[in-house]
């Protein structure tokens, strides 16, 4: 019998759990094939991610804003580009870059070499296949205009691979979480906010209490605010989206103090309760069968190795 203690976010918030313990132990295999490629490992990242976000061999700065509009400045994806771009792996375009064949092999190769490590994990059978099915349902019903769980479909297993519960569950959380950013983007975009000043709102923002991995700090400072989107917004930035915050009323400036109003609380709580409104009309689950779901993934994330 389940327990009944998991409510619908927590089961969603378990979700990037899974998917960053899945790979806790993979850094190594990671760190040895970039050694073998003679690259880094942020640019061996930027390749493996060229499968998701490519065009065909273009893979589009827009892209990565489209996928994750808050940044302001993205060094690390500059950096690694820029990395494989010198490697002789991809050419420079005014938008973006062109992947060569070499890279997109590098890329499917890897892809295949962490459905591999992730199949080798103690998974607990029974738990595993339970909200493997579970989840595979649920994804299936996400829309197809729905783009970002669209891209992350593309990370399918080849036809020679063997069956496994443990890569249909990770597809699932894949596509679930990326739909999660279909239906939270539009919610705030619809409200009038920029990215970047939507992101300092939510960092100083107090969120549900239902939330724990994903839960964001409500720091309360401007430094806090330099420290936490560091390098995504430098200090100019994150003061010229408090102001804008400020001109809106959500929040109000005392000298490097930082802090939510009333009306920026409620903001952002419509904004969090639109989301769900949306996210969930996807799920076919009662507060029992989210209870049983969160009973099976807190198994399996539980089960799997730390770093």
């Amino acid at each position: 019998m389940a327990v009944m203690t998991f409510t619908r976010r927590q089961v969603t918030d378990m979700l990037p759990e899974f998917l960053t313990r899945r790979l806790a132990t993979f850094g190594p295999k990671s760190k040895a094939r970039a050694a073998e490629l003679g690259i880094s490992e942020n640019a061996l990242g930027q390749i493996n991610n060229a499968l998701v976000v490519r065009d065909g061999d273009l893979v589009e700065r827009s892209t990565f804003a489209f996928r994750a509009p808050y940044a302001v400045e993205r060094p690390v994806l500059e950096q690694g580009w820029a990395e494989v771009v010198a490697a002789g792996l991809a050419e420079a375009t005014p938008d973006g870059w062109r992947v060569s064949p070499r890279a997109l092999e590098i890329a499917t190769e890897m892809s295949r070499r962490i459905r591999d490590h992730v199949r080798g994990l103690p998974f607990p059978a029974e738990p595993t296949k339970r909200a493997a099915d579970t989840l595979w349902r649920i994804a299936e019903r996400v829309p197809s205009s729905a783009a970002r769980a669209a891209m992350t479909r593309r990370l399918a297993p080849g036809p020679d691979e063997p069956a496994s519960d443990a890569i249909t569950l990770t597809r699932a959380a894949q596509v679930l979480w990326g739909f999660r950013d279909d239906c939270h983007i539009p919610a705030w975009q619809e409200k009038g906010y920029e990215g970047p000043a939507f992101e300092v709102l939510s960092y100083v923002w107090s969120g549900p209490s239902d939330v724990a991995y994903t839960k964001l700090p409500a720091v309360d400072s401007i430094d806090r605010l330099e420290k936490a989107l560091a390098p995504r917004q430098d200090r100019a930035t994150i003061e010229k989206n408090v102001d804008a915050l400020v001109k809106r009323g959500d929040t109000v400036r005392e000298d490097g103090a930082v802090r939510i109003t009333p009306q920026g609380q409620r903001t952002r709580d419509a904004i969090e309760e639109e989301t769900d409104r949306r996210y969930y009309a996807a799920w076919d689950l009662d507060d029992a069968g989210f209870a049983r779901l969160g009973d099976d993934l807190r198994t399996v994330i539980d089960a799997l190795p730390k770093a």
